[in-house]
């Protein structure tokens, strides 16, 4: 409906922003030579805010930010829906990322490559959430003055894409295709 009548809209995960993730994508477009990857980020399975999709966003948007949109598939491993653990592995074609969602609210990223590795991480306590929260709002305002979306429509949706393909992974027990 938004994109039919032209609506503006931003928003998604603040974990976007998170120091490091940028520079891992930038080394992937510039070096290439990607072996894999692995993500961490706290979840919440059980809640009466969505189950699944209450805080499981934030990890996608890092894997999306470091790198890149092009997932091809994703295959979900939950053997308990009543704990706080879920583990994916996203196909981004030549390489896989692991996502590791746990009872634990700190984040990680880690990119393997033939030229060595680069880490990203934020530490509960210790990371300027409150500093990525204004980095969302001034891309809120800045839609609003320009009246131009900071992600296209396509990059907006593709997080809620992949969440619908992991919850039906972990459910079929199947690899599901992004489309």
């Amino acid at each position: 409906v938004a994109k039919e009548s032209g609506a503006l809209f931003c928003g998604g995960s603040i974990l976007r922003f998170m120091e490091g993730l940028e520079d891992m994508h930038k080394f992937i477009l510039e070096n290439g030579e990607v072996v894999g990857g692995d993500i961490a980020a706290p979840i919440n399975m059980v809640n009466d805010h969505g189950g699944f999709f209450f805080y499981s966003q934030h990890l996608i948007e890092m894997m999306l930010t470091a790198f890149g949109e092009d997932i091809k598939s994703v295959k979900a491993y939950c053997p308990d829906e009543t704990k706080n653990r879920l583990t994916i592995i996203a196909n981004y074609g030549d390489y896989d990322v692991t996502g590791h969602y746990s009872d634990c609210y700190d984040y990680a990223c880690t990119l393997y490559s033939k030229k060595g590795f680069k880490q990203a991480k934020a530490i509960v306590g210790e990371y300027d959430f409150l500093k990525h929260s204004a980095d969302l709002l001034d891309e809120f305002v800045k839609m609003v003055n320009t009246k131009t979306m900071p992600l296209s429509f396509e990059r907006q949706i593709l997080p809620v894409k992949i969440l619908n393909a992991i919850y039906d992974s972990y459910k079929t027990g199947k690899e599901v295709e992004i489309k």
